[in-house]
């Protein structure tokens, strides 16, 4: 699902009401994205874990268990295809991950159902 519309309506401020929100601004770093899913999902890591150590601590928090992931202001939809496509996809069904994006192309490239405001 994703929510689209220019800067300034409010996309932010209703993303950051729902729990284990991701920022994934135009500087966002994939270490650190992993490592709030997994902090979000109750497990633990240690800084110096590459992303190829976080990955599959991901996947293995994840598999099976129902989730709502907010990624909040995604600027580029190769983070869906390059970084989180594979450790997510092990959810339970009825798992939701949501963006906000000023980028309606964004999230159709995502394969994300888009709310326009």
């Amino acid at each position: 699902m994703a929510i689209v519309g220019i800067g300034g309506i409010g996309k932010t401020t209703l993303a950051k009401k729902l729990p284990h929100r991701a920022c994934v601004s135009q500087e966002f770093s994939e270490t650190d994205l992993l490592r709030n899913i997994i902090e979000g999902a109750g497990g633990k890591y240690t800084r110096e874990q590459s992303r190829s150590q976080l990955e599959p601590t991901v996947e293995r928090l994840l598999r099976g268990n129902k989730f709502l992931l907010v990624l909040d202001d995604v600027w580029d939809a190769q983070i869906w295809d390059d970084l989180l496509r594979n450790p997510l996809q092990g959810g339970a069904a009825g798992s939701r991950v949501l963006v906000t994006t000023r980028n309606a192309g964004i999230a159709r490239q995502m394969k994300a159902a888009t709310s326009t405001r």
